[in-house]
């Protein structure tokens, strides 16, 4: 692919789309194993349109196994955190993701925004009801869990 045929990603925080739009995409997908090696707690501060809901999408697609009923198996070939140690990429696809950002809500009224948030929370738990199946949550987990949706 040459230079001229790839895309700007103005407004693009999806890291998938990014990477199956052929947009360019400047490589920090070492940051992944940045947080793996040295995070417990992270606080991301930087100005607007600096990427940080980019980032953390890319971390979301590094870490679920599946988002929206599609894989996110080879995403990340050909960036360098394929380069990483195993001790690094034996992380990928492992866990359940919860991802949330605010940026899309943009309305001017308290009510409004409430209302959007609320969606937006309930959206989560649909996404994640599959834990509602397996074993990864206590029976009185699963309760809460359902009174909340």
């Amino acid at each position: 692919m040459t230079p001229t045929s790839l895309k700007m990603p103005i407004g693009e925080s999806d890291f998938r789309l990014l990477i199956q739009g052929k947009y360019y995409f400047v490589d920090k997908s070492l940051f992944i194993q940045k947080i793996l090696e040295d995070a417990r707690i992270i606080l991301i501060t930087r100005p607007r349109r600096f990427g940080k809901t980019l980032n953390l999408s890319m971390l979301r697609y590094y870490f679920a196994k599946e988002i929206e009923g599609e894989a996110t198996a080879g995403l990340f070939e050909g960036l360098k955190i394929q380069e990483a140690p195993e001790e690094i990429r034996q992380h990928q696809g492992r866990y359940p993701v919860i991802f949330l950002t605010f940026k899309d809500l943009k309305c001017t009224r308290f009510e409004e925004t409430y209302q959007d948030f609320c969606r937006l929370i309930s959206s989560l738990y649909k996404e994640h009801d599959y834990l509602l199946q397996g074993v990864m949550l206590r029976t009185h987990e699963k309760k809460e869990y359902q009174a909340l949706q």
